[in-house]
């Protein structure tokens, strides 16, 4: 087993991507209130209901984690949400490997029992998980998924 220690995160342009869209709509919400007086109720319907999605995305995104240490894997999924687990815990993995435009992209979701996770190529040490998966957990475990790639 490996004793190193790291942490996978989710791309901190990602939460303020969704950050600027609600923002944005908020202050479009505003400036139509201030400069042309109170609007039609449903334009703020709307807008709430668009804001809904983008902030749970940001908060998401923001808080989203997977630490490593040793064998122990412990993982947050927003605010609330966390649970850690021991590497031989882990019941299936299916690695997606998809070669597009701007190169190969890799998913891998890690199912423990119920619960599941997923690691994508664009999150910070998302490279480092991989290689810790294939070192540390049974290869029958490990479902991988390949397309338009030559095998090798």
């Amino acid at each position: 087993m490996s004793r190193r220690k790291f942490v996978v995160t989710a791309p901190s342009a990602l939460a303020k991507l969704a950050g600027f869209v609600v923002l944005v709509f908020i202050i479009m919400g505003v400036l139509f209130t201030v400069f042309d007086g109170p609007q039609h109720p449903f334009m703020y319907v709307i807008t709430v209901i668009i804001c809904i999605p983008f902030t749970l995305l940001m908060i998401k995104a923001k808080f989203f984690s997977v630490t490593v240490s040793g064998s122990t894997i412990t993982v947050r999924k927003g605010l609330i949400r966390r649970f850690s687990c021991d590497v031989s815990d882990i019941t299936k993995i299916n690695w997606k490997i998809n070669k597009t435009h701007m190169g190969i992209a890799e998913n891998a979701i890690v199912r423990v029992g119920r619960k599941k996770f997923s690691v994508e190529t664009l999150m910070k040490n998302s490279n480092k998980f991989y290689a810790f998966l294939r070192e540390n957990v049974d290869p029958d475990i490990i479902h991988e998924r390949r397309r338009n790639l030559v095998k090798e």
